[in-house]
């Protein structure tokens, strides 16, 4: 990923003199890219087509210091009323961590579920990330509610953590629960084991026995070290407490879908898969350049619509929800050989009878210019050309707000 940026120097930078922004413009956005490059390497790095619709269905947050981005923040708004905001993706440059500039983001995200009247936050986390894991369950008050096997690939496991606003950050103590596993009052379990005691212990690799603790009501609640614990090597254990409480799934709207399309059957998408193949369709028919962590974004975090011609996906539609900014829609892409109007067309009114079942004000999306199809099939449905986005497109071609009012 190449970006003509310029260098941020950390000479002079203080904590205390930035502030947390909204960015919006292809100018914030395009260095906010490049700090995620940075932070977490090419393969993570969303589109700028993506980008574009996270500023706008959620929010991406910025801090800037001598003329540089130094510190982003992703986040997007809950799709049923009990999910706090979910934060997507918190990126800071190497040199400018462990400053206080996370807990600055943290504030402001804080500030802005307030004004919301949400009550929690939530995010995945991988269970190898033994440093995040220790900033947000352990110091930040977080719990591991849900884990999801193979949720980004094959390996590529993650909790989903969640904070209730105005709960205590102080939880258990690393030192104290380490001497406990020492002495063999916490038992490190395998996938055999009984579950007899209130905390257990789990190696961060054994996914089977980490599904296992889950499934029986434990709760992540911290992450212990090896100069704690005394195991050898640098491996590091999650402790589980037996919660209280069992709830819904975070995430993923519950939605009523018709149960056919232009004749074809339409279904969710969440599986691993399913999300693969609806990438690759994006990829075959639009300037979008999606992801699997793209459509993981939708169908986790909103909607991802499948049509199916047998057992094979042939059309995809990704939808995400904002109380301010209303419904914002993803394609609809569609397989070469069913890509036509009048069933892009049917899949938008589709998204546009969810989105005012859901007391959206608006529906929009974000189209290539280059995309004439699809911009025809808003047309038809009654949408208007709100916005223009220059170079949004990751081929740097321009791209088109189209919006609909509801109400």
């Amino acid at each position: 990923m190449e970006e003509d940026l310029p260098r941020v120097e950390l000479r002079g930078f203080s904590v205390g003199d930035v502030k947390v922004e909204v960015f919006r413009e292809m100018s914030d956005l395009t260095p906010a890219r490049y700090v995620d490059f940075l932070a977490f390497g090419e393969d993570m790095v969303e589109s700028r087509y993506f980008y574009n619709v996270i500023a706008r269905a959620g929010r991406v947050l910025g801090v800037k210091s001598g003329g540089g981005v130094v510190g982003v923040m992703q986040f997007l708004y809950p799709v049923e009323p009990q999910d706090g905001l979910f934060v997507k993706r918190l990126g800071i440059l190497e040199e400018f961590r462990n400053m206080g500039l996370s807990q600055k983001f943290w504030k402001a995200l804080e500030g802005e579920s307030r004004e919301h009247g949400y009550e929690s936050l939530w995010a995945t986390v991988n269970p190898w990330n033994g440093s995040i894991i220790n900033s947000i369950v352990n110091k930040g008050g977080y719990a591991g509610v849900e884990v999801h096997r193979d949720l980004f690939g094959v390996g590529e496991h993650r909790f989903v953590v969640e904070r209730r606003l105005g709960a205590s950050l102080h939880g258990l103590d690393e030192e104290d629960v380490g001497r406990q596993i020492r002495g063999g009052v916490v038992k490190v379990v395998g996938r055999e084991e009984i579950l007899k005691s209130d905390m257990v212990a789990v190696e961060p690799h054994d996914i089977d026995s980490i599904e296992r603790v889950m499934d029986q009501g434990y709760k992540l609640r911290l992450i212990v070290r090896p100069k704690y614990s005394g195991r050898e090597g640098n491996q590091n254990l999650l402790v589980f407490v037996k919660g209280r409480e069992r709830r819904e799934p975070i995430g993923a709207a519950k939605v009523l879908l018709p149960k056919t399309v232009g004749g074809h059957a339409v279904s969710l998408l969440s599986g691993t898969e399913e999300c693969m193949e609806a990438a690759v369709l994006g990829v075959q028919n639009s300037q979008t350049e999606p992801t699997i962590f793209s459509m993981k974004m939708f169908a986790k975090a909103g909607a991802l619509l499948g049509v199916r011609n047998g057992g094979r996906i042939v059309g995809a539609e990704g939808l995400l929800f904002n109380p301010a900014g209303g419904a914002f829609v993803y394609g609809p892409v569609l397989d070469e050989s069913h890509r036509d109007a009048k069933l892009a067309l049917e899949l938008v009114k589709i998204a546009e009878g969810i989105a005012a079942k859901r007391g959206s004000a608006s529906v929009n999306s974000i189209v290539s210019v280059k995309d004439a199809r699809l911009i025809e099939a808003y047309k038809s449905a009654g949408f208007l050309a709100a916005e223009t986005i220059k170079a949004g497109m990751d081929d740097g071609s321009d791209a088109v707000v189209v919006s609909k009012r509801l109400k």
